[in-house]
């Protein structure tokens, strides 16, 4: 059985007060991300074209799963 570093445990998430806001900052993100690219696939070809958007384009980015840019 392996030996643990208890100093070691855990070490990758911060407890120094900034994890819940991090946390919430990320969520926050993802859902405008999501929100955002719901909207993009349903614009129609006119509001597609009146902001330089090919429909392909526009499903490409839509169809990103929200924790990619």
């Amino acid at each position: 059985m392996r030996s643990t570093n208890s100093a070691a445990v855990g070490s990758s998430i911060r407890l120094d007060g900034s994890f819940l806001p991090t946390l919430r900052q990320t969520l926050a993100t993802w859902w405008a991300r999501y929100q955002t690219r719901q909207d993009l696939a349903a614009l129609t070809e006119s509001d597609l074209r009146d902001i330089g958007l090919t429909r392909f384009e526009a499903e490409k980015e839509a169809n990103k799963p929200f924790w990619q840019e």
